[in-house]
């Protein structure tokens, strides 16, 4: 059986590795999706349940302050006339909203399904509130401070905490109503498993508050009755999350052992998706820690998504910001890097060429031609040192990684990240997915200019498994521990590790 640590966490054997080449990925869509993954839509085209929640938290946060600041300018800075009140007042004005924000979440107050019901959920609103409030206060007797602060400011600022909070949230609260009148899902969910289970899940999930798409059910076992909804097996699951954005993937099982658990894990493992695990087969009297939930149902979270809610928009910022200054400083170089390729060798200026991204999605990469040939796909051939098909000015891009500078494009469209493992040809791609395990798992976040294995030192050509398995592992270790500051720290050191580098030819 499947054992559950004290942290919630599935306790896979270490050492076990399962074969699972008997699974996949292009098997037969489900009808009306289809099988040519450039058409797939863009991830993130849709409004999701991470980024809502987070863009809420920040708007009620804000307004919080906005309010406590507003109170103070107009009544302790104009109509007491205190000279330089904010160099004071900056701090509570601060410390609520971050109290108030860690509370909410704590509570769960920026759960989907309690902002979902404004109403029922005011007395806990109205209580954490109350608990940050009266906290600042306390803080305040024990600083021998409090008697600096304005009691009517105080005042008027928790109670119209209170009721700007309470209205915010009638106003999310209608927003969501209207997104599930008009069927725009937060959450798409896909449930595999038994059949029982399935149902029992996909039973649970429908019936309460909105915001979830089951977007389909699959379990292995052969069902003839249409009636079920079961669309597939393991592998049309798979196949369907190529295709479109799956947020999670629900595992019910009545029984699981240990090795059936790792096969399924090893199958979703490169998915970037948040899998989930409903322990019906433990019962519902045992005490879990570690749980999660959706529509209130008891769900064990085994793999998380590797960059969500805070960090997603962080990132996405970080991304469009950084690539659209760089381009703008860097038009210049780019324009007399263009004239010196068309001076140098007959062709067009730039080269696109069909690399995998996020999701095993395939994009066209930008870059500077640098050889007399184009070759993409099936032609592929990786660069070797003097090769002879890169031209003279070509010979200088590469080495100094300036032909990479065209992927700036790719960025400010969303199909690439500065910061991430390096997008590789299909071709090549295919090739060592086949070969290595966890390859595919560098698809859970967008590709990148720069990455943590390139300035480590690996790359440039991979001829050998072994040159590729070292890059997979650095590209996995930025996945699993990705932050903002990781991102800034392979950032700043591109410069001096990641351009000028003896593989780069």
């Amino acid at each position: 059986m499947c054992q559950i640590g004290t942290n919630g966490e599935l306790e896979a054997k270490r050492g076990i590795s399962v074969n699972v080449e008997n699974i996949s990925i292009d098997a037969a869509l489900p009808a009306g999706i289809s099988g040519d993954r450039r058409t797939r839509p863009r991830p993130g085209g849709r409004l999701g349940e991470g980024v809502l929640v987070v863009s809420y938290m920040f708007v009620e946060l804000v307004a919080v302050f906005a309010l406590g600041l507003a109170i103070a300018y107009f009544y302790v800075g104009q109509t007491l006339s205190v000279p330089d009140y904010y160099q004071s007042y900056i701090t509570p004005l601060l410390l609520a909203p971050v109290l108030l924000g860690i509370r909410f979440h704590s509570e769960g107050l920026y759960e989907v399904g309690n902002l979902q019901r404004a109403v029922k959920s005011t007395g806990s609103v109205l209580k954490c509130i109350a608990m940050v409030f009266i906290g600042l206060v306390v803080l305040g007797f024990l600083a021998g401070i409090a008697s600096s602060y304005s009691r009517i400011w105080f005042v008027g600022w928790s109670v119209g905490s209170a009721v700007l909070v309470l209205l915010l949230r009638a106003i999310l609260d209608r927003i969501l109503t209207q997104l599930k009148s008009h069927r725009i899902p937060l959450s798409r969910i896909a449930i595999y498993g038994d059949i029982s289970s399935v149902l029992k899940v996909r039973a649970a999930l429908s019936e309460k508050e909105a915001g979830i798409e089951i977007v389909g059910s699959f379990s292995d076992a052969k069902v003839s009755d249409e009636a079920l909804n079961i669309r597939g097996d393991l592998g049309d699951l798979l196949a369907l999350a190529r295709n479109i954005n799956i947020d999670r993937v629900v595992i019910a099982k009545e029984v699981a052992s240990r090795l059936e658990i790792s096969r399924i894990m090893n199958a979703l493992s490169n998915l970037p998706a948040e899998v989930l695990l409903y322990p019906n087969f433990l019962g519902d009297t045992v005490n879990l820690s570690g749980l999660t939930s959706v529509n209130h149902s008891r769900l064990i979270r085994i793999q998380k998504r590797p960059i969500s809610d805070w960090g997603l928009l962080i990132k996405a910022a970080m991304d469009k910001i950084i690539s659209a200054i760089a381009v703008i400083a860097l038009a210049p170089l780019l324009v007399v890097v263009a004239i010196c390729i068309k001076l140098d060798s007959k062709g067009p200026v730039f080269f696109k060429q069909r690399r995998h991204g996020y999701n095993l999605g395939v994009i066209d990469v930008w870059k500077f031609r640098t050889m007399t040939v184009q070759e993409n796909d099936g032609k592929f051939k990786q660069a070797v040192k003097d090769d002879k098909r890169i031209t003279r000015i070509g010979n200088f891009l590469r080495k100094t990684s300036i032909d990479e500078l065209p992927q700036l494009f790719n960025v400010l469209k969303g199909e690439m990240s500065i910061v991430g493992p390096r997008p590789h040809p299909v071709k090549l791609n295919s090739d060592y997915a086949a070969r290595l395990m966890r390859y595919d798992n560098r698809h859970k976040v967008k590709p990148g200019i720069t990455g943590w294995a390139q300035i480590n030192g690996y790359r440039g050509p991979t001829m050998e498994p072994d040159q590729m398995h070292k890059r997979i592992e650095y590209d996995l270790e930025y996945i699993e521990n990705w932050s903002l500051w990781f991102d800034s720290k392979i950032i700043l050191a591109t410069p001096f590790l990641g351009i000028v580098h003896k593989n780069a030819f």
